[in-house]
């Protein structure tokens, strides 16, 4: 997965397809049998979203955030990622995290 692209032209599609994309992920790792790979997958999606989340709020990258209302609902997008410790037992609830902050993401751009 391609990480998002920070630019002031950026279309509420382009967000759409991306926040899409890594729900389809989240569950895509939940139907892999071997647990143990699937929590380092789960795991690793987890950090590419903190790592855009990063650049997201990178001072080099606000101005075009703040100024691009796609770029600014999606930068709230991790803000609603709530994981419970990282096991196998606890795969399921946090794969399930991706929807549920998907759904904040979908409800803030509903609203502008």
């Amino acid at each position: 997965m391609e990480h998002i692209k920070i630019d002031s032209n950026i279309t509420w599609e382009e967000v759409e397809n991306h926040v899409n994309g890594i729900s389809e992920e989240a569950h895509n790792i939940l139907n892999i049998s071997d647990q143990s790979l699937a929590l380092d997958k789960l795991r690793m999606l987890r950090d590419f979203v903190e790592s855009e989340n990063h650049d997201l709020v990178a001072r080099k990258n606000q101005e075009i955030v703040y100024n691009s209302l796609p770029l600014r609902t999606y930068s709230f997008y991790s803000a609603h990622l709530h994981f419970i410790k990282f096991d196998k037992q606890n795969l399921s609830w946090n794969a399930s995290e991706f929807d549920q902050a998907k759904i904040a993401f979908e409800m803030a751009k509903n609203s502008r």
